[in-house]
């Protein structure tokens, strides 16, 4: 009978379900999701584009009225980093969205207090002393408080959070089995992405300097991932060296140079180096965790 025969027949698979892609894939993505997440507050502020007068007041940084709300679309990275790590990790790697980093525990406030404490160390202790070969204070042109609501979107909501989401959270969940190289995929990813970043560098021998700085600073972040279980600590010592550049810009100290890009990585790979031994004489684990 037809109902017997479908009764033993084996279950149709599912057809609903994500491929996995290959490890070669899932690495790849990280790029593309960090670049879109980047791009995101392009969507609700592309209306402006229609009026270009509107746009220019709103873009006014001593108008405090208009500048404030146009800068809090800066956070969507945020919004877009988590949608696009949740849509990764639960579709291709099959783990929820908490492995890749987006939790916060009781652990995390101290933690991101120490990655914000290290990139201020070695911000200001790798410039202070080389302010001759520096180009110029930053002005920020805004109030104070613009500027400091500037500093801190700007530095965790638009590139430390979501760009350490992805870096150092869905990135080292694909190679979660081989934590160093998890660390040094990571790394080399993250400091290729910012050869087109604007710090200053007025040749293209510059940029390559300028990527030792967001290299090396990748690379400690990554360590600190291994070394706490957490991304948190990177997202501090991200958005640390923003938070810095303002704080600086304020004291009237410059960070603009190649010299003091050169001597910021040097402090970073140390960092990064002294976090990793620290991690390896902890029992160095098989695996990347991220649960706290």
């Amino acid at each position: 009978m037809t109902n017997n025969d479908t009764r033993t027949q084996p279950d149709a698979p599912a057809t609903t379900r994500f491929p996995r892609w290959p490890l070669w894939a899932r690495v790849l993505l990280a790029p593309l999701l960090m670049l879109i997440a980047a791009f995101s507050p392009l969507l609700p502020q592309s209306p402006l584009y229609f009026f270009p007068d509107a746009a220019k007041w709103l873009n006014d940084p001593a108008n405090a009225v208009g500048s404030a709300p146009l800068l809090l679309t800066l956070a969507f990275p945020t919004v877009a980093a988590l949608f696009l790590v949740w849509l990764a990790m639960t579709r291709l790697q099959r783990r929820p969205l908490r492995d890749a980093g987006a939790l916060w525990t009781r652990a995390s406030f101290g933690l991101l207090g120490v990655g914000l404490a290290l990139s201020f160390a070695v911000t200001f202790a790798t410039a202070l002393p080389f302010q001759s070969s520096a180009r110029g204070v930053e002005d920020i042109g805004s109030p104070l408080w613009v500027g400091v609501l500037a500093a801190v979107v700007r530095g965790v909501f638009m590139q430390g959070f979501p760009e350490e989401l992805v870096m150092r959270g869905w990135l080292m969940q694909v190679l979660r089995d081989r934590p160093l190289v998890a660390v040094a995929v990571s790394t080399i990813i993250f400091g290729v992405l910012h050869y087109f970043s604007s710090g200053g560098q007025e040749s293209a021998g510059e940029r390559v300097l300028y990527l030792l700085n967001p290299t090396a600073f990748g690379f400690c972040a990554a360590a600190f991932v291994l070394l706490t279980r957490s991304i948190w600590p990177a997202v501090g010592i991200h958005a640390g060296m923003h938070l810095a550049h303002l704080a600086g810009a304020l004291m009237g100290v410059a960070f603009e140079s190649p010299t003091i890009w050169v001597i910021s990585a040097i402090g970073y790979a140390v960092a990064g180096v002294v976090v990793l031994v620290l991690w390896h004489r902890r029992g160095g684990s098989t695996e990347v965790v991220i649960d706290r």
